[in-house]
Protein backbone atom coordinates (compact mmCIF):
# COMPACT_ATOMS: atom_id res chain seq x y z
CA UNK A 1 0.00 0.00 0.00
CA UNK A 2 2.82 2.41 0.88
CA UNK A 3 4.51 1.61 -2.42
CA UNK A 4 1.35 2.50 -4.40
CA UNK A 5 0.98 5.79 -2.50
CA UNK A 6 4.65 6.57 -3.12
CA UNK A 7 4.31 5.84 -6.86
CA UNK A 8 1.24 8.08 -7.11
CA UNK A 9 2.97 10.84 -5.15
CA UNK A 10 6.08 10.67 -7.35
CA UNK A 11 3.97 10.66 -10.52
CA UNK A 12 2.13 13.77 -9.39
CA UNK A 13 5.36 15.40 -8.22
CA UNK A 14 7.16 14.82 -11.53
CA UNK A 15 4.06 15.82 -13.48
CA UNK A 16 3.96 19.19 -11.75
CA UNK A 17 7.67 19.72 -12.19
CA UNK A 18 7.40 18.83 -15.85
CA UNK A 19 10.19 16.25 -15.69
CA UNK A 20 8.26 13.32 -17.03
CA UNK A 21 5.82 13.10 -19.88
CA UNK A 22 5.03 9.59 -18.68
CA UNK A 23 3.67 11.08 -15.47
CA UNK A 24 1.29 13.24 -17.49
CA UNK A 25 -0.01 10.14 -19.26
CA UNK A 26 -0.56 8.43 -15.90
CA UNK A 27 -2.88 11.23 -14.78
CA UNK A 28 -5.43 11.67 -17.58
CA UNK A 29 -8.28 14.14 -17.59
CA UNK A 30 -11.33 12.30 -16.35
CA UNK A 31 -13.99 14.48 -14.81
CA UNK A 32 -16.77 12.16 -15.87
CA UNK A 33 -18.97 12.11 -18.93
CA UNK A 34 -22.12 12.98 -16.97
CA UNK A 35 -20.46 16.11 -15.57
CA UNK A 36 -19.25 17.13 -19.02
CA UNK A 37 -22.66 16.46 -20.61
CA UNK A 38 -24.37 18.59 -17.96
CA UNK A 39 -21.90 21.43 -18.43
CA UNK A 40 -22.30 21.34 -22.22
CA UNK A 41 -26.09 21.10 -21.93
CA UNK A 42 -26.15 24.21 -19.75
CA UNK A 43 -23.99 26.00 -22.31
CA UNK A 44 -26.64 25.17 -24.93
CA UNK A 45 -29.18 26.87 -22.65
CA UNK A 46 -26.81 29.80 -21.88
CA UNK A 47 -27.13 29.09 -18.13
CA UNK A 48 -24.04 30.63 -16.53
CA UNK A 49 -25.49 30.35 -13.02
CA UNK A 50 -26.02 26.59 -13.41
CA UNK A 51 -22.50 26.15 -14.76
CA UNK A 52 -21.15 28.08 -11.79
CA UNK A 53 -23.11 25.78 -9.48
CA UNK A 54 -21.83 22.65 -11.26
CA UNK A 55 -18.21 23.84 -11.07
CA UNK A 56 -18.63 24.66 -7.39
CA UNK A 57 -20.20 21.26 -6.70
CA UNK A 58 -17.60 19.33 -8.71
CA UNK A 59 -14.67 21.21 -7.16
CA UNK A 60 -16.09 20.64 -3.66
CA UNK A 61 -15.17 24.22 -2.83
CA UNK A 62 -17.35 26.99 -1.46
CA UNK A 63 -15.24 30.10 -1.91
CA UNK A 64 -15.28 31.65 -5.37
CA UNK A 65 -11.49 31.96 -5.36
CA UNK A 66 -11.06 28.22 -4.80
CA UNK A 67 -13.65 27.40 -7.48
CA UNK A 68 -11.69 29.67 -9.87
CA UNK A 69 -8.45 27.85 -9.08
CA UNK A 70 -10.10 24.46 -9.64
CA UNK A 71 -11.78 25.61 -12.85
CA UNK A 72 -8.55 27.04 -14.28
CA UNK A 73 -6.69 23.84 -13.42
CA UNK A 74 -9.34 21.62 -15.04
CA UNK A 75 -10.69 23.81 -17.84
CA UNK A 76 -8.83 22.05 -20.64
CA UNK A 77 -10.22 18.71 -19.38
CA UNK A 78 -13.87 19.71 -19.76
CA UNK A 79 -14.74 18.67 -23.31
CA UNK A 80 -17.99 19.04 -25.24
CA UNK A 81 -18.66 16.19 -27.63
CA UNK A 82 -18.70 16.53 -31.40
CA UNK A 83 -22.04 17.00 -33.11
CA UNK A 84 -23.05 17.94 -36.66
CA UNK A 85 -21.33 21.21 -37.52
CA UNK A 86 -19.14 21.08 -34.40
CA UNK A 87 -15.90 19.15 -34.07
CA UNK A 88 -16.09 19.17 -30.28
CA UNK A 89 -13.83 20.96 -27.88
CA UNK A 90 -13.65 23.34 -24.97
CA UNK A 91 -16.49 25.06 -23.17
CA UNK A 92 -15.78 28.37 -24.94
CA UNK A 93 -15.90 26.69 -28.34
CA UNK A 94 -19.31 25.32 -27.39
CA UNK A 95 -20.33 28.85 -26.28
CA UNK A 96 -19.55 30.20 -29.74
CA UNK A 97 -21.52 27.41 -31.41
CA UNK A 98 -24.54 27.98 -29.16
CA UNK A 99 -24.22 31.79 -29.06
CA UNK A 100 -24.00 31.50 -25.25
CA UNK A 101 -22.64 34.95 -24.47
CA UNK A 102 -23.62 34.84 -20.76
CA UNK A 103 -21.58 31.69 -20.23
CA UNK A 104 -18.67 33.17 -22.19
CA UNK A 105 -18.67 36.28 -20.02
CA UNK A 106 -18.71 34.09 -16.91
CA UNK A 107 -15.79 31.94 -18.09
CA UNK A 108 -13.71 34.86 -19.39
CA UNK A 109 -14.38 37.53 -16.76
CA UNK A 110 -15.15 35.58 -13.58
CA UNK A 111 -13.28 32.30 -13.98
CA UNK A 112 -10.49 33.78 -16.14
CA UNK A 113 -9.95 30.47 -17.96
CA UNK A 114 -6.95 29.89 -20.21
CA UNK A 115 -8.06 30.60 -23.75
CA UNK A 116 -4.63 29.80 -25.20
CA UNK A 117 -4.19 26.09 -24.79
CA UNK A 118 -3.86 23.97 -27.92
CA UNK A 119 -6.94 21.79 -28.30
CA UNK A 120 -7.10 18.24 -29.68
CA UNK A 121 -7.27 19.51 -33.27
CA UNK A 122 -4.04 21.52 -32.86
CA UNK A 123 -5.74 24.91 -32.78
CA UNK A 124 -6.34 27.51 -30.10
CA UNK A 125 -9.78 28.95 -29.44
CA UNK A 126 -9.00 32.00 -31.59
CA UNK A 127 -7.73 29.83 -34.47
CA UNK A 128 -10.98 27.88 -34.34
CA UNK A 129 -13.20 31.01 -34.20
CA UNK A 130 -11.36 32.50 -37.16
CA UNK A 131 -11.66 29.28 -39.22
CA UNK A 132 -15.35 28.94 -38.34
CA UNK A 133 -16.00 32.59 -39.22
CA UNK A 134 -14.25 32.26 -42.57
CA UNK A 135 -16.30 29.15 -43.38
CA UNK A 136 -19.53 30.95 -42.48
CA UNK A 137 -18.49 33.98 -44.55
CA UNK A 138 -17.92 31.79 -47.62
CA UNK A 139 -21.25 30.02 -47.11
CA UNK A 140 -23.09 33.34 -46.79
CA UNK A 141 -21.88 34.49 -50.19
CA UNK A 142 -22.38 31.14 -51.90
CA UNK A 143 -26.01 30.63 -50.88
CA UNK A 144 -28.87 31.89 -53.01
CA UNK A 145 -31.52 31.35 -50.33
CA UNK A 146 -32.27 34.68 -48.65
CA UNK A 147 -33.37 33.08 -45.37
CA UNK A 148 -30.14 31.07 -45.17
CA UNK A 149 -28.12 34.17 -46.07
CA UNK A 150 -29.81 36.16 -43.29
CA UNK A 151 -29.10 33.37 -40.77
CA UNK A 152 -25.45 33.14 -41.85
CA UNK A 153 -25.00 36.90 -41.62
CA UNK A 154 -26.39 36.83 -38.07
CA UNK A 155 -24.00 33.98 -37.28
CA UNK A 156 -21.13 36.10 -38.62
CA UNK A 157 -22.15 39.00 -36.41
CA UNK A 158 -22.26 36.70 -33.37
CA UNK A 159 -18.87 35.20 -34.23
CA UNK A 160 -17.32 38.66 -34.34
CA UNK A 161 -18.69 39.39 -30.85
CA UNK A 162 -16.98 36.28 -29.52
CA UNK A 163 -13.77 36.96 -31.44
CA UNK A 164 -13.57 40.46 -29.94
CA UNK A 165 -14.39 39.19 -26.43
CA UNK A 166 -11.64 36.58 -26.60
CA UNK A 167 -9.02 38.69 -28.38
CA UNK A 168 -9.54 41.67 -26.07
CA UNK A 169 -9.07 39.41 -23.04
CA UNK A 170 -5.83 37.74 -24.02
CA UNK A 171 -6.73 34.96 -26.48
CA UNK A 172 -4.04 34.35 -29.07
CA UNK A 173 -3.60 32.51 -32.32
CA UNK A 174 -1.33 29.46 -32.21
CA UNK A 175 1.33 31.24 -34.30
CA UNK A 176 1.42 34.04 -31.70
CA UNK A 177 2.13 31.54 -28.93
CA UNK A 178 5.21 30.24 -30.71
CA UNK A 179 6.94 33.64 -30.54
Amino acid sequence: MKRVVLIIFLSVFFCYLGFSQTAVAVLPCNLGSIFERNICSNIENNQASLIKYQLQKRSAENSLDKVKIWTRANYSCIRCRPQPGFSGGSMLRKCVLENALNVSFFLVYEMKVDMNFIEDDGRTLLDWVQDDTEKTFEEAFETENEQDKKFLMQTLSNSMKFYNLFKNNGAKFSHELKK
